[in-house]
């Protein structure tokens, strides 16, 4: 698939300008519109939550402060000029109470093709972030792409990994990763520790590598036990250990609850991880 509008939620005024940095560079290298939505987070009164009455907008008898949208559209504005992204994107306001923020990330990331942020966990302790990649991934099921440091994709001559154990998301996730697979210099197919009993184990990852060719990408086959404790911190050191520029791998959730929609080896990747990450379910 190609990407033609990117979506991005900002509500930090101190980290948006980095974050809309990469955001501005990784659009321009994908050839992609831009939707970037300047989002201030209030508390709710947890009556508001009460039989389901969360509310999108500010009540009335909250103060009116717009400085963090303000200050988020003011550092974004410039750089989209800069950038040569100001005819092809577009910066909105929002402001909501945190039991409706997955209701808002739906009506503003509904119409985008991927969603762009930074790691949802570690960095803050916000769950801004946790809750946009739970709503993308698992209720509007697109594919999300993750900027740790405020670092741009790489779409050009750049090396990938795909984590690859022959499930439904991961397959999701490499067809997404297309676009960016037909560009890049190496593709490794990383299998940690596949069952010994799989339907393929005299030609492990034989049908991806032959789905990959119709598809004018050449890749290679790396299979390789776990030495680390969990999966997601094997696949971050090969990655490295590789040199790679992106890792793409399938997300999974086990509850639809905040506190435990992430599975082990996809919320490791989420909070660790120091290179870009492109995820689909």
């Amino acid at each position: 698939m190609t990407f033609g509008t990117i979506g991005t939620l900002l509500h930090d005024p101190s980290r948006a300008a980095s974050q809309a940095d990469a955001v501005i560079e990784t659009a321009r290298r994908l050839g992609a519109g831009l939707r970037i939505v300047a989002l201030e987070v209030f508390a709710s009164d947890p009556g508001f939550a009460f039989a389901g009455l969360g509310q999108a907008n500010r009540p009335d008898d909250a103060p009116a402060d717009s400085s963090a949208c303000d200050s988020i559209r003011h550092a974004v504005e410039p750089r989209l000029v800069s950038g040569g992204m100001a005819a092809s994107a577009s910066v909105h306001c929002v402001r909501t109470s945190q039991v409706a923020l997955s209701q808002v990330v739906q009506e503003q990331m509904r119409f985008c093709d991927l969603v762009v942020q930074d790691r949802p966990f570690g960095l803050t302790r916000l769950e801004i972030e946790a809750v946009t990649a739970q709503t993308t991934l698992f209720t509007l099921r697109l594919p999300l792409l993750i900027l740790p440091h405020s670092l741009p994709l790489a779409h050009a001559d750049a090396k990938v990994m795909l984590a690859w154990d022959d499930s439904a998301a991961a397959l999701n996730a490499v067809r997404v990763a297309l676009p960016l697979l037909q560009r890049a210099v190496a593709v490794h197919i990383a299998m940690i520790d596949p069952p010994r009993n799989a339907v393929d184990r005299s030609d492990p990852g034989g049908k991806l590598v032959r789905f990959l060719a119709e598809h004018d990408v050449t890749c290679d086959v790396m299979v390789m036990g776990r030495e680390q404790p969990n999966t997601g911190q094997e696949l971050l050191r090969r990655a490295r250990d590789a040199k790679c520029d992106l890792l793409v791998m399938g997300a999974y959730g086990h509850s639809r609850l905040r506190q435990a929609v992430f599975g082990g080896t996809t919320r490791y990747v989420l909070s660790h991880a120091d290179m870009p990450v492109l995820m689909a379910h």
